[in-house]
Parts: C-alpha cells; structure tokens; sequence
C-alpha cells in the first residue's frame, strides 16, 4: 500500500513541474500538468480508501480494516449498515477527483472549470465535517489522513474557485499583454474564426519569442 502514496507524491511531482513549465512557457508544460492532475486525480477516485490507510499504516495496516469498521460501527448507533468511515473515505476520494479536475480545467482555460470546482468543494466540506466528527468518536489516524488532503487541495480549490477567468488569464500571462487582448477579443466573439486564429498567432509568438 506504501506504492500508492509513491504513486501520488510522483503525480504531485509531475504537475508541479508541469505548472512550472506552464508559467515559465517551455515546451510540454501542459503536457506534464495534464499527466500529473489526470493520474492523481484517477488515484483518489478509485484508490482513495486504500491511500488515505497506506498513509498512515504505521498506525493502521490491511489486516487491521475489520477492526476499524466495527469500532465506527459500535461508535456510531444510528448508522446504516453501511460501513460509514467506508462512506467518507469514497466520498473524500470523489470529492479530491473532482476538486482536481477542477483545477486542471482552470489551468488549461477549459470550459466547465468552476462547476467541478463547485460540485467538488460541496463534497470536501461534507466529507471534512464527518471526518472531524468521526475521528472525535474512533481517533482513528484514517481521518487525520483523510483530513490532511482534503483540507490542502481544499483551499487550493477554493483560492481558484474565487479566481475569475479573467483574473486568472491576467495572472498567468501578464507578460504578453498581445496575448491577452487576443484572447478577451476572441471571447467576446466566440465564434469569429479570425480573431481565434489571432491567438493562437499570439501563443506562437510567445511560445517562439524567435520568431516574431
């Protein structure tokens, strides 16, 4: 289980490095964020409950699960038969998947960036209440693991939620100001192929500052 907390510190590595690129335009910047926030986002979705316990496994190993959801269940006298601290470590899980889809949205200028944003923050706010609650009932280390994550990528989310697309564009290329007024033009005329045609003139431009 240590593997995936591997897996997700190099996911973490390869799209801080890729942001780094991004912002310093060097070739495969956005190639390299993609790759990160894709893979990350893929380990917390389906993986999330067996990372959030092999983050803590000095604590809490494989063979020790059984135990722990019965401690939840007994400490938890109107739960459902379903497992509740299985319930917030998925929800925490799709929650983190959608903030960072979000985020890689957001970096990239793709459409539907804030709505991930929004439906996935609503899923990290409840799965950080439960997990505060069930950790003062068990102590369980799988909520402070649980915690850790979504309390980061959280803020992160929050901070490029509050963003506006403009705001955002002006932070990300301040120093192409042509680029910038290429793309407000194009947006205020989606559908003029001309003026799409000047931004991708303008990202050449300053992608290959040799060429102008």
């Amino acid at each position: 289980m240590k593997t995936l907390s591997k897996f997700e510190f190099t996911a973490i590595a390869i799209a801080a490095i890729g942001l780094l690129f991004k912002f310093m335009h060097w070739p495969f910047g956005g190639v390299l964020t993609v790759l990160g926030l894709s893979s990350l986002s893929i380990v917390y979705f389906f993986l999330g409950q067996k990372l959030f316990l092999s983050s803590e496994s000095d604590q809490i190993n494989q063979a020790n699960v059984d135990e722990l959801d019965a401690d939840l269940l007994e400490n938890d006298e109107d739960t459902s038969p379903k497992n509740k601290g299985k319930f917030i470590s998925v929800l925490a899980g799709i929650s983190l998947a959608v903030v960072i889809i979000g985020l890689l949205f957001k970096i990239q200028f793709w459409p539907m960036a804030n709505q991930h944003l929004a439906i996935g923050l609503l899923g990290l706010l409840a799965s950080t209440v439960l997990s505060i609650y069930k950790y003062q009932l068990t102590k369980s280390k799988l909520f402070v693991s649980i915690l850790k994550r979504t309390l980061v990528i959280g803020a992160f989310g929050l901070v490029m939620y509050s963003i506006s697309d403009d705001t955002w564009l002006v932070i990300r290329y301040g120093n192409h100001p042509e680029y910038i007024e290429a793309v407000r033009a194009a947006r205020a005329n989606p559908e003029s192929e001309l003026l799409w045609a000047k931004v991708e003139e303008e990202r050449e431009k300053m992608q290959n500052p040799d060429s102008k």
